[in-house]
């Protein structure tokens, strides 16, 4: 008896042996946005549990580092398995194509899973330009006008919900909160060049035209930076958030500001239990010429270099699919980059949450209706082509013209002619280079 017990013993050492031999380990690139950390290590223990043999490593690194770091490990050799990013763009050349992995694992052909899928990245360019699925979205954020109620009370002012504001009505607005002293500023607004080029579109511009050429210094260009800082100097936006780096939530969640420009990644933010002391609601973006809602999307990638591209594959297909994504929408109040999804509806599961998002997904459908160039200007400028190559890396420039506009160095259409003058410039190196 004893000797067989022995034997059970070594034969289970053996397999638990053979079994942990072939675990394998997929390292996860990941930053965080909002508060999603414990979400995301929810699901990979979900995973992991379904797939004992493999080991998901969460490398969870600050956003403010993260396109950095992803580009040493990259440029040294030593890519993750799998990252989040915000873009296919800048991994292109290293992303790992996984078209080869879906039809065994959807029962869908890949053509089909691209059209149910989604179209707010480019994946459905580089599937239609290259025949490869080179990351799939995840969920999309959309940029939002959050404000105050309390303030908004206030100052007597109704914030609209299904109608909105034009920029005059905007505009007056912010004038009546401020001279009310309902709050010290009316706005607080996002230092980035994305945030800012939704004013840009609302006023019918865009940064390049259908021949490579940049034209943001145009009259509708001029408008939208003219008018962003007339706010400034009319002492409606605090000036330390773009002329310096004081962030913009702070004045907003300090009861400074009364309404604050971000985007739907903020909301888990503004859910969380004394994240801010007053009533807050959404409305729907203000408008100029255009009814124009940017997205920014959140995707997920592989790496060429992988050992285990079936794994890989595997895991980006679950974390999208269907019943994971809506369980990661409900718990972040974030919007499925999904067609099926998108026609359906998410439920939230809380009633504020619903009726915010309801608004925000009415905006989101109404802002990306095509209305003159739009949004064929924003594909062009953003997402898609060497016009979104030389936009996605030399922003930091129009950021820079923007602050110097700001700051009164430079007048608006100054400003906008050195923008235009550099990305002119660097497209026309890039096109060299790649003769």
């Amino acid at each position: 008896m004893k000797k067989v017990f022995v034997i059970l013993t070594l034969l289970l050492i053996s397999v638990m042996t053979i079994s942990f031999a072939q675990q394998i380990t997929l390292t996860f690139a990941y930053f965080t946005d909002g508060p999603d950390l414990p979400v995301i290590k929810s699901l990979i223990s979900q995973y992991e549990q379904l797939h004992s043999d493999v080991k998901i490593n969460l490398l969870n690194i600050p956003y403010s580092d993260y396109a950095q770091k992803l580009s040493t490990m990259i440029q040294g050799g030593t890519p993750p398995d799998i990252a989040r990013a915000g873009d296919i763009i800048p991994y292109q050349d290293v992303a790992l194509n996984i078209a080869p992995y879906i039809p065994s694992y959807t029962g869908e052909s890949v053509e089909n899973w691209v059209q149910n899928h989604s179209g707010f990245t480019s994946m459905e360019y580089w599937y239609k330009e290259r025949g490869e699925i080179l990351g799939i979205p995840w969920d999309v954020g959309a940029h939002a006008l959050f404000y105050n109620k309390d303030e908004f009370a206030k100052a007597g002012i109704t914030a609209p919900s299904t109608i909105p504001w034009t920029w005059n009505q905007w505009e007056d607005a912010m004038n009546k909160i401020v001279s009310s002293e309902a709050a010290k500023y009316a706005l607080t607004y996002e230092k980035t060049s994305y945030r800012w080029s939704n004013l840009l579109y609302q006023a019918g511009g865009q940064i390049w035209n259908d021949k490579d050429q940049c034209v943001i210094n145009n009259a509708e260009g001029v408008h939208a930076l003219s008018f962003f800082v007339s706010l400034f100097k009319n002492n409606l936006i605090p000036e330390s958030v773009w002329v310096g780096n004081t962030p913009a939530f702070s004045y907003f969640q300090n009861g400074l500001a009364a309404m604050f420009y971000s985007g739907t990644w903020m909301i888990p933010e503004l859910m969380q239990k004394g994240s801010v002391n007053f009533n807050w609601g959404v409305m729907p973006l203000p408008v100029d010429k255009v009814n124009a809602v940017m997205t920014g999307p959140k995707v997920i990638l592989g790496f060429k270099s992988t050992k285990y591209p079936q794994q890989v594959a595997d895991f980006m297909l679950w974390l999208t699919s269907k019943p994971i994504l809506t369980e990661w929408c409900q718990k972040l109040g974030a919007i499925p980059a999904n067609h099926a999804l998108l026609e359906k509806g998410v439920d939230y599961g809380n009633p504020e949450l619903n009726s915010v998002m309801e608004i925000i997904l009415k905006d989101l459908n109404e802002g990306t209706k095509p209305s003159g160039n739009w949004p064929a200007n924003f594909e062009r400028d953003w997402i898609v082509g060497n016009t979104a190559i030389i936009t996605q890396t030399y922003y930091p420039r129009l950021v820079q013209d923007i602050v110097n506009a700001i700051s009164g160095t430079m007048t608006p259409q100054q400003a906008l002619n050195d923008v235009s003058k550099y990305f002119n410039e660097q497209m026309a190196s890039l096109k060299s280079s790649s003769k």
